[in-house]
């Protein structure tokens, strides 16, 4: 093992890279993602599965079924509420009795055109009300023509789901690496980055149990380029137009005094 380290063997790790917050712009305003076809409204409630609900493995897509939301209204405002069983986290063991499975509420936003209630809302007036909430997205007979088939879609398909979203919005996939672990990744990102919630709150979206979330703190780019400024050499606050001029100067002044010294020589001569 050590030998292969040493090799390079095995040292870069495969992780999925989050989306930010231009890629995921990206998918709303090239109609990747959206209200206006039935592939968009698709990929629109995947991606906001692994986002909003923290969904990684596959399991939790292809068994995911319509009972497991719930609509509704308390003081707060209106909700939906994700009801979780079995997953990678909490596999229903023996240890894991007294564990809770994962129970999310997701609050509506009123002025927000793209709210993920409103998604959910909108994409199961369109499925049948029980069973597989994944069903296949049919093609569109006029605009605003929404329809799903009975037929459920394949896990084939899902696997890639994310990262075909995201090359039908033509984002810059070079150098990174999207899955559909990228949703779940982007969700502790997000919270991670906003400074405004503990561990405890980002643990209560991804699913996760122990510190292993850390692993999802992934600094942004613009925090990446702040740190590699701040190990930079002192800057030169000195303009160049001025060092130039000093250099100017100090030549003209080298060449006048070697033609003064040649003049000296010239009438006295050497000694």
């Amino acid at each position: 093992m050590k030998e292969m380290t040493s090799a390079g063997i095995g040292t870069t790790k495969s992780a999925a890279d989050p989306l930010t917050l231009a890629d995921e712009e990206q998918l709303w305003s090239s109609g990747t993602i959206g209200f206006y076809s039935s592939q968009a409204l698709s990929y629109a409630v995947f991606f906001y599965n692994c986002k909003v609900f923290g969904f990684r493995a596959m399991n939790e897509h292809v068994n995911l079924s319509v009972e497991q939301y719930e609509f509704g209204v308390d003081e707060t405002g209106e909700f939906v509420k994700f009801h979780g069983r079995v997953s990678k986290n909490v596999q229903g063991g023996l240890q894991q009795r007294k564990v809770n499975v994962k129970e999310i509420k997701q609050y509506a936003q009123e002025c927000n055109a793209r709210c993920v209630v409103k998604l959910l809302r909108e994409y199961m007036k369109c499925i049948p009300d029980s069973e597989r909430f994944y069903r296949k997205p049919l093609q569109s007979r006029e605009p605003g023509d929404i329809r799903f088939g009975n037929q459920p879609i394949g896990i084939n398909t899902l696997s890639k789901y994310l990262k075909t979203m995201c090359m039908a919005a033509n984002i810059n996939l070079e150098g990174r690496r999207f899955t559909n672990h990228s949703g779940k990744v982007t969700c502790a990102t997000r919270l991670y980055e906003s400074g405004n919630f503990d561990e405890q709150i980002i643990m209560s979206r991804t699913g996760h149990r122990s510190t292993a979330v850390r692993c999802y703190k992934r600094p942004s780019m613009s925090l990446m380029k702040s740190v590699s400024d701040a190990l930079q050499p002192p800057a030169d606050l000195e303009p160049e137009s001025k060092k130039t001029k000093v250099t100017k100067g100090t030549e003209e002044n080298q060449l006048a005094k070697e033609t003064d010294d040649s003049k000296c020589k010239t009438l006295f001569g050497s000694h």
